[in-house]
């Protein structure tokens, strides 16, 4: 239960104290006047009851002005009280920056609850914030990554004031200050994670478009990427080539060599297929023995030329895993405006097995 304090009189409720006591003081100066016959007063008697009177109005002044200014004393005390109390428990504290020293005092709570150093100079950051804010007559804020005696960082976040003199010069800015520093890494920890999780799918959905085997693009990636060069061929009006083929006679290869002698032999078809494409090119493993090299912007005799460079590099440098080199026959198409995904890779097909039917090792173009 606190105890009440003494009211503290309005100046206008002063002033009538005051007036009534002098109208006091001046009719019983009167009534001495007009009774000291009967009551045998002297004058020196009068002079010293209306002296005594004449003070009282003084007295009571003081003793106003006395309590005005303890019950001051009392509020202001108690406002610190407070202050220090949340700087304590509440973890704010106060903060100023003085611009003919340019140094910035931090209140003592802050300095020893977070470690920073008062009567450091203010940093480039705090300036420009300071720069910007120079002429605001309204509360401001801003944050400042504050380096601590331990020799950590911590981020406070300050709702400052500017204080102007008379003729508007700006003499400091003050303010109360927060540490944010949990809060920041707070949301630096969800980032992290944020971006962490994007690239866990990225490398999901990297994973769901590429053949594990070779490291090409699979079936999926290529017949969606067959889809889009298409869309951009008919908007461009650019040609567009198709390149499918596949490994000759690969299941005599597993037979006679093994299965790991046959995987050796698809990374490496895969690794030299991957030498021979250009930036804007795919080659995707489709399924098996099967590849389909799609090739944005090349006309046919550019189209041939490639793939005939490619069957020979097959057919010089593909031994693996203990396989003698293997051969590759391929059929290609190559159109302006193209029909569906589906109808390309159905017309590059049927040149492919054109090709096998005309002996292998060689290319067909689809009619």
């Amino acid at each position: 239960m606190t105890t009440p304090t003494r009211p503290i009189l309005a100046k206008g409720s002063l002033l009538a104290i005051n007036a009534s006591i002098w109208m006091a003081a001046a009719i019983a100066t009167i009534c001495l006047l007009v009774l000291r016959d009967v009551a045998e007063l002297t004058g020196l008697h009068i002079v010293g009851v209306i002296v005594a009177v004449s003070g009282l109005p003084i007295l009571f002044r003081r003793m106003t002005d006395k309590h005005t200014s303890i019950d001051g004393k009392k509020r202001r005390s108690h406002y610190r009280g407070a202050l220090r109390l949340a700087e304590e428990h509440a973890g704010i504290g106060r903060w100023r920056i003085d611009y003919e020293t340019g140094l910035q005092s931090w209140s003592d709570s802050l300095c020893a609850a977070h470690g920073v150093v008062s009567g450091s100079t203010a940093g480039e950051d705090v300036w420009s914030v300071l720069e910007h804010h120079g002429a605001d007559t309204e509360p401001f804020r801003f944050e400042v990554e504050v380096p601590k005696t331990d020799g950590s960082d911590c981020v406070l976040r300050i709702f400052a004031r500017n204080h102007f003199s008379v003729t508007g010069r700006l003499i400091e800015t003050y303010g109360v200050v927060i540490d944010v520093t949990r809060d920041y890494d707070h949301f630096q920890a969800i980032s992290e994670a944020y971006s962490a999780a994007q690239a866990e799918a990225e490398r999901a959905r990297e994973l769901a478009m590429t053949d594990s085997l070779t490291g090409l693009a699979n079936r999926r990636r290529a017949m969606a990427e067959l889809d889009r060069q298409i869309v951009a061929s008919r908007n461009q009006k650019k040609r567009l080539s198709v390149v499918m083929f596949d490994i000759d006679h690969f299941k005599a290869v597993n037979d006679t060599y093994g299965h790991p002698a046959g995987d050796a032999i698809l990374r490496k078809v895969a690794d030299i297929a991957s030498e021979a494409t250009r930036k804007n090119d795919l080659v995707a493993r489709i399924g098996g023995e099967e590849f389909l090299w799609i090739m944005p912007d090349t006309n046919e005799a550019t189209v041939k030329k490639a793939s005939e460079r490619l069957r020979a590099a097959m057919e010089r440098g593909s031994a693996a895993g203990g396989a003698p080199p293997i051969t590759i026959s391929a059929g290609f198409v190559t159109c302006t405006d193209c029909d569906t995904g589906l109808a390309v890779f159905a017309r590059a097909d049927e040149a492919l097995y054109a090709a096998k039917d005309a002996g292998r090792n060689q290319i067909k173009q689809a009619a």
